[in-house]
């Protein structure tokens, strides 16, 4: 059976006559007779009772009606999606992120993005950084908003933000008294770490940080993949957190944000597939790109 097997047979019934569907599809008559009944044997079923006048389809015909009109229905609207997807004007669209990008400027960017391309479904993945290149490259998403410290060569990152680092500390802590803190004045305190150490290259930077400070030692009292977790366990007294400065933006009771002196700031941004020639990638990194220049 083919599709036109079922475009012929759907303009015979809905027209109600051979010679009517024939014209419909600009074709003879005999020829469409002789589909219509190489359908019929194929299927095992008559379709038409053509001894009626008008023609009358059977419960067979009737059943079939019904799904080839929502097959070729799905065809028309495949191929037209397939074109409008090519131009990138709908398609799915997958963004991973890591939570912090919620803060600055990832909103914008999408905003301005979803604007732009009204008709394409953005799905949003919150992941930590641990995953990020796995997910970029095995193509489960298209692009991932977050901060890399290194990546494979068949990726690039493109940075849109600069960020320095800051201190979370629960209020009426020593430490709050001062504008800003050192590495060396967190490694006494005990660590909330954000996010988790495996694997994660946020997380052992900032352990790193502390211990080139020259603390030997450091005594991580708690680890966290969720900022608000973290965040709350700082203003409950587990210890401090090294987070960067977008999440100051985060207001939780009992958490004080205190600048680090001495340290290096960290780029927040698009990583993305090398070979990705998709023209929604390329206008996400464009809508990226506005944003950046404009700061």
């Amino acid at each position: 059976m083919e599709l036109r097997h079922l475009r012929y047979f759907v303009a015979v019934a809905e027209e109600g006559s051979f010679s009517l569907g024939a014209t419909r599809i600009h074709i003879a008559q005999p020829p469409l007779s002789q589909q219509i009944r190489q359908l019929e044997s194929e299927l095992g079923a008559v379709l038409f009772e053509r001894k009626n006048r008008p023609l009358r389809i059977t419960a067979a015909g009737a059943y079939l009606l019904e799904r080839a009109t929502a097959i070729l229905s799905e065809v028309d609207r495949l191929a037209e999606n397939a074109q409008r997807a090519a131009r990138g004007q709908l398609a799915t669209f997958t963004i991973g992120h890591v939570e912090s990008a919620m803060y600055v400027p990832f909103p914008e960017i999408l905003k301005r993005f979803r604007s732009k391309h009204p008709d394409v479904d953005v799905v949003l993945l919150n992941s930590s950084g641990v995953d990020q290149v796995n997910l970029v490259t095995s193509e489960k998403v298209n692009v991932f908003f977050g901060r890399v410290l290194h990546h494979q060569s068949v990726l690039a990152f493109e940075p849109v933000i600069e960020e320095q680092l800051v201190a979370a500390i629960a209020h009426g802590h020593p430490l709050t008294k001062k504008t800003t803190v050192t590495a060396a004045e967190l490694g006494c305190e005990p660590l909330v770490l954000y996010p988790r150490r495996h694997h994660s290259a946020y997380a052992r930077m900032v352990i790193s940080s502390i211990e080139e400070s020259g603390k030997q030692k450091v005594h991580v009292s708690q680890e966290s993949d969720h900022l608000h977790t973290a965040l709350g366990l700082v203003a409950a007294g587990f210890g401090v957190a090294i987070v960067p400065e977008s999440i100051q933006k985060v207001r939780v009771k009992g958490v004080v944000y205190r600048r680090m002196r001495g340290q290096r700031r960290l780029s927040a941004g698009v990583l993305y597939r090398k070979d990705d020639s998709s023209p929604l990638v390329r206008d996400f990194l464009e809508e990226s790109r506005r944003w950046r220049s404009a700061r």
